[in-house]
């Protein structure tokens, strides 16, 4: 049973769906998004698009407030996810005659920001930054001083989980700070939003870290994502530039660890055993488990089939250990 729901109401009232969404609704989308980050949620990549599965008697049993008994119930509510942004189903299901689901357009707003109308009538994200302004105390009557930003920590943060494979940052300029606090204000977050963003950067789809013959030299470095081009970092926050492991960018934006979830045809979840088992011969000592040895999340565990034993990754020597 889930004992804690918990609901963005500011996100609904801001994307306008406060008469489209009720309580039930929300209720069910925040199991759902929890759900798909636990190793028991089944996954299944589909064109480098991770998908999650979702059954119904499994959100009846964890949300017996809801007074929903049927899967047709629970399936009129999650159309209305769909309708709203928040969900995609998954367009194989039929053929697969399961319900896979992958995460709505709506899904970073919902979840990681709120959002305001500009003047223009844009959408600009906000969430509750302290970069610039202080903060008023209604009942002390007081202004509280704005969070100075720890450049040093945000520098640090950068060089632990990118600075061997993306370049190590070894002076804070004035012109570093400078950048630093423009990408915070011009994205609306805060500096620890930022190093969580720094920490999912590992896990980025490949295409990020394999530049074409006439850029062989270019890195997208800790200089580069600051200054924003083209909206890059924007779009990174965004989780568009994590949509081969989305589940691995949302639960390290949540403040999770990366969690492991292999996909391959040799591949499967154990409800036994509560873990991952491969029939892969290993013979070449490699998991051909939809990772690569640079975003294979460390202490990642799977089983051998055969009685051949579990194995643990280790991300600094990037190999399989036999635990």
């Amino acid at each position: 049973m889930k004992y804690v729901i918990n609901i963005n109401q500011k996100a609904i009232v801001d994307l306008g769906l406060q008469d489209k969404l009720d309580f039930i609704d929300l209720a069910i989308y925040d199991f759902i998004t929890e759900f798909m980050l636990c190793d028991e949620c089944r996954k299944l990549n589909i064109d480098n698009v991770q998908y999650f599965w979702i059954k119904s008697d499994l959100i009846i049993e964890n949300l017996p407030l809801l007074g929903i008994t049927t899967t047709r119930g629970i399936s009129k509510r999650i159309d209305k996810l769909i309708v709203c942004g928040l969900l995609e189903r998954c367009n194989d299901n039929q053929n697969l005659h399961q319900s896979f689901f992958k995460v709505g357009k709506n899904y970073q707003a919902y979840k990681f920001f709120t959002w305001n109308k500009n003047s223009k009538g844009a959408w600009n994200e906000n969430s509750n930054n302290n970069n610039n302004k202080s903060d008023y105390n209604k009942e002390e009557g007081i202004n509280i001083p704005p969070k100075k930003i720890d450049y040093q920590v945000i520098v640090d943060c950068w060089n632990e989980h990118n600075g061997k494979k993306l370049g190590k940052v070894t002076k804070i300029t004035e012109r570093r700070k400078k950048a630093i606090k423009k990408a915070l204000d011009d994205n609306g977050i805060t500096q620890e939003q930022l190093m969580l963003f720094f920490k999912t950067l590992p896990h980025a789809d490949k295409w990020l870290y394999n530049p074409n013959k006439q850029h062989a030299n270019w890195k997208p470095d800790f200089d580069w994502w600051l200054s924003n081009p083209n909206g890059w970092l924007t779009k990174g926050l965004e989780g568009k530039v994590h949509l081969e492991n989305p589940q691995v960018y949302s639960s390290i934006m949540l403040g999770k660890d990366a969690t492991y979830t292999p996909q391959g045809r040799t591949i499967w979840y154990d409800e036994s055993t509560k873990a991952y088992w491969t029939m892969d011969n290993f013979y070449d000592e490699k998991i051909y488990d939809g990772y690569d040895d640079n975003n294979r999340p460390n202490g990642a565990e799977i089983t051998l089939n055969n009685a051949r034993g579990t194995i643990v990754w280790n991300a600094e020597t990037k190999t399989w250990i036999k635990k």
